[in-house]
């Protein structure tokens, strides 16, 4: 194998443009240890110029990336752009799932009105039967004006 030309700072500096600040792929173009470009770096400040500004380009593209996906529609952009940015509006996340507060407020009123419903169904409510009627219940859950209330602020 042949001898490798000795590393520069100016061919370095091309190499990382070029591998946009990875300093492995850029170890490879120059055909040397990943380890010998680290050290490199590290022993010419200079450099660390060079790799914060392809980095933060690399970023750049990147976050026009995202915005262009999510004005796209696409979900899965959507989905990260609201769980990063939009904790500010109410957003958050729920064992890994967007949740937005209108959301989650008509969850736990279901989630209530699941309750009082089987609670009905299990209560007895009359003197002589161990189950609720159908009119009963109806009876029952007209009478719940605090759940009542609850779902009809979430109507529109």
């Amino acid at each position: 194998m042949g001898a490798r030309a000795p590393l520069t700072i100016s061919v370095v500096d091309e190499s990382l443009k070029k591998c946009f600040g990875n300093m492995a792929a850029a170890a490879r173009m120059l055909g040397v240890d990943r380890t010998t470009i680290f050290r490199f770096v590290k022993k010419h400040p200079e450099l660390n110029q060079c790799l914060e500004t392809v980095r933060e380009t690399m970023l750049d593209n990147a976050v026009s990336s995202l915005q262009k996906a999510v004005i796209a529609g696409e979900s899965w952009a959507v989905c990260f752009y609201l769980k990063t940015q939009g904790k500010s509006r109410g957003f958050t996340t729920s064992s890994g799932n967007m949740v937005h507060p209108i959301l989650a407020e008509v969850r736990q009123a279901e989630s209530d009105l699941a309750t009082t419903l089987g609670q009905l169904c299990l209560t007895p409510r009359s003197r002589s039967a161990s189950r609720l009627t159908g009119e009963d219940m109806q009876q029952e859950i007209v009478a719940d004006n605090s759940m009542s209330a609850k779902l009809l602020k979430l109507m529109p």
